[in-house]
């Protein structure tokens, strides 16, 4: 089934350009000049994934994440950051408001697209989770709980667990993706650096939540670095070992 991203961008030619770049990709792209209608379109078409400019007029991207985030209908869909800024307050701002990635202008199509189905693969993956046969006529809230504990349950029994020291390494940029994690102990911080060797933080995650997603069903490379912020546990799972969830 074709995947849906909403794009939104006040920049015309970026817009554009983005637009088409996408559509040779295969999805398919709703778009939207400013952050009020941004929003409108996000609760009326509901898309698989929400791409959008951090400075616009009106209602900025932080705006923007932080009214959908609020929404019942759209509190779930990925949300990726686009911006010429650089500075790693600002990466960490949409972090702590719940980006879930951050993409630096000028991005090339490579990187754009490998994000976007990095950030699709893990939505996919915890939505068949979540509708997996455990509901048992428990009503969809509580089914949801129950599942997404199924999984993480499914990884302190079956994972492989590892220790790291602050400040080691867990994963680097180019490696290849053949385990997703679950953090038990301790915070990690994935960052990549770019071009002149700035390095800008992607993600904070903290115990309970996954890590190491890229793609789901295929081996392909990290597109970013994780170190453990303080001593870290992990849980380790083979891809090959999660596609039948």
């Amino acid at each position: 089934m074709t995947k849906t991203i909403l794009l939104i961008e006040d920049d015309k030619i970026l817009r554009e350009t983005t637009t088409e770049l996408l559509e040779l990709a295969g999805y398919k792209v709703i778009v939207a000049a400013n952050g009020k209608s941004g929003i409108e379109k996000a609760k009326e078409f509901l898309p698989n994934i929400i791409l959008c400019c951090i400075m616009m007029p009106e209602i900025d991207g932080y705006g923007v994440l932080n009214i959908l985030s609020s929404h019942h209908t759209t509190s779930y869909i990925p949300f990726i950051f686009l911006s010429a800024k650089k500075e790693q307050k600002d990466i960490r701002k949409g972090m702590v408001l719940g980006a879930d990635d951050y993409i630096t202008k000028p991005f090339n199509k490579e990187d754009l697209i490998a994000t976007i189905e990095s950030r699709l693969d893990k939505s996919s993956m915890i939505s068949r989770v979540l509708k997996k046969e455990f509901h048992n006529g428990q009503p969809e809230n509580e089914a949801g709980i129950r599942n997404l504990n199924e999984l993480k349950n499914f990884f302190d029994d079956k994972g492989e667990l590892s220790n790291y020291k602050e400040g080691e390494t867990i994963y680097c940029y180019g490696d290849h993706s053949n385990t997703i994690y679950l953090i038990l102990k301790g915070a990690v911080k994935c960052f990549r650096v770019d071009e002149k060797g700035k390095v800008l933080t992607t993600a904070l995650h903290k115990p309970n939540e996954f890590l190491g997603f890229t793609s789901f069903t295929n081996n392909v490379v990290y597109h970013e670095s994780a170190t453990a912020l303080e001593d870290v546990q992990l849980a380790a799972i083979p891809k090959r070992l999660l596609k039948g969830f």
